[in-house]
C-alpha cells in the first residue's frame, strides 16, 4: 500500500516541542505522540497515513481543517501547501479537459495537503483559447463548482505567461494575468531556447511594477549549461519556482541536477506542482510527494518556507518572509511519516 497525506490538522490543546527529530506533539488524554510531516505555524500540520487506513490518524484533540473554510485566507497566511502553479481550468490549455477533470484535480490537491491553489493556464500563442479577460469568470465558475462539491480549496486567479507575451502586453493585460489580478506578481514561463539578453527582457515587466517569478528554470538547456546565469537573475530580484516533479525524477538528469542545485544553493524560492491532472500525467499531487525530497536537500525549515511562506507572500503580493538558512541532510519534521505510540 502506498502512502498519501492524510489531512491537514489543527491541534487543540496539544503541547508542542522541538527535539532532534523535529516537531513532536503530545496529545491530551492519550499516551501518544505525533511526528508530523510538515508544520505550518503551529498548531497546523500535515501528516501521512496508508491509503484506506485511518488508524494512523489521531482521533482525539485534532480537527481536520482541509475541507473547511480557513480563517483569514483572503490575504493572510495559508494553513497548508500553497501551490502557485497549476493548470486547473478545463478546456483551454493542456490542463484538464472537462469540469469533472478539473474538480478531480482540485480534490486530489486538497487530499494531499494543498489549501491554496492558483489556476495558471498558459498564455502563449499555441493556446489561443486562453484570454486574460476571461480568467476571472473561468476561475469563479470553477470555484462555484468546487463549493457545490464541498471541495475546500482557496482558488486564486493567475496565469503562466510566455516571455514574448509579457514583453508585448499592456499594463492592463499584465495586471489581468497577475496573481489574484493584484497587478503585483507575474509567473513567466522560462524559455526553452537560448534567449540573448534574457535579464533585459525580464526587466521590462519589472520596470512596470511587477515582481517576476520564473516557472521551472531547471528545464532550460541554457541554465543547465551555465547555472551562473540563473544566479545573476536572482541577484537582480527574479524569483524562481522549481517544479516538484523535477525533484522526484532521476537525480542524474540535467533537469533533476539543476533543480536540486537551485534548492541546495538557496536560489529557488518556491516549489510548485505545475499540475495538469489529478493523477497520471503531471499530477497536482507532486507537490506533496516532493516535500520529503525538498527537506533532504534544504532542511525542514527552508522546505516549509518554499511550499508555504514564500508562495503565500507571492499570492498576496507581499514581501517574502525572511528565508531560513539551507540546512540539508534530511531528517527533521518533514521526514516523520506515521502516528506513533510511545513505547
Amino acid at each position: 500500500m502506498g502512502r498519501e497525506l492524510g489531512a491537514v490538522y489543527a491541534a487543540v490543546g496539544a503541547s508542542w516541542a522541538i527535539s532532534g527529530g523535529g516537531w513532536r506533539l503530545a496529545i491530551p488524554g492519550e499516551d501518544a505522540e505525533v511526528r508530523p510531516l510538515l508544520v505550518f505555524n503551529p498548531p497546523f500540520f500535515v501528516m501521512t497515513c496508508d491509503r484506506g487506513d485511518n488508524t494512523s490518524v489521531p482521533k482525539r484533540g485534532f480537527v481536520d481543517i482541509r475541507a473547511h473554510p480557513l480563517p483569514g485566507v483572503d490575504d493572510g497566511p495559508a494553513n497548508g501547501f500553497v501551490d502557485i502553479h497549476a493548470h486547473a481550468l478545463s478546456g483551454i490549455d493542456d490542463g484538464p479537459a472537462t469540469m469533472i477533470d478539473a474538480l478531480a484535480l482540485l480534490r486530489a490537491a486538497g487530499n494531499s495537503g494543498t489549501t491554496t491553489l492558483v489556476a495558471t493556464p498558459h498564455v502563449r500563442p499555441d493556446f489561443p483559447g486562453v484570454l486574460v479577460t476571461e480568467l476571472a469568470a473561468r476561475v469563479e465558475a470553477l470555484r462555484e463548482e468546487a463549493e457545490r462539491e464541498s471541495i475546500g480549496m482557496r482558488l486564486v486567479i493567475g496565469a503562466e505567461v510566455s516571455l514574448g507575451w509579457a514583453v508585448e502586453a499592456s499594463d492592463d493585460e499584465l495586471a489581468l494575468a497577475s496573481y489574484g489580478q493584484r497587478g503585483k506578481d507575474l509567473l513567466i514561463e522560462t524559455p526553452r531556447v537560448v534567449v540573448a539578453g534574457l535579464g533585459q527582457l525580464l526587466y521590462r515587466p519589472r520596470s512596470r511594477g511587477f515582481r517576476v517569478t520564473l516557472a521551472h528554470p531547471e528545464r532550460s538547456p541554457m541554465f543547465q549549461r551555465d547555472p551562473s546565469q540563473v544566479e545573476d537573475l536572482v541577484s537582480q530580484g527574479i524569483l524562481l519556482q522549481v517544479d516538484a516533479a523535477a525533484l522526484l525524477g532521476p537525480g542524474r538528469s540535467p533537469i533533476g541536477r539543476l533543480a536540486a542545485k537551485l534548492c541546495r544553493d538557496g536560489l529557488a524560492h518556491v516549489i510548485a506542482s505545475d499540475g495538469h491532472r489529478a493523477a497520471s500525467w503531471r499530477p497536482v499531487t507532486a507537490l506533496a510527494d516532493a516535500v520529503e525530497a525538498v527537506c533532504a536537500i534544504v532542511g525542514p525549515a527552508r522546505a516549509q518556507w518554499m511550499v508555504c511562506g514564500a508562495p503565500a507572500a507571492i499570492v498576496a503580493g507581499l514581501p517574502l518572509p525572511e528565508p531560513p538558512p539551507v540546512s540539508g541532510g534530511g531528517g527533521g519534521a518533514l521526514s516523520g511519516r506515521r502516528y506513533r505510540r510511545r513505547p
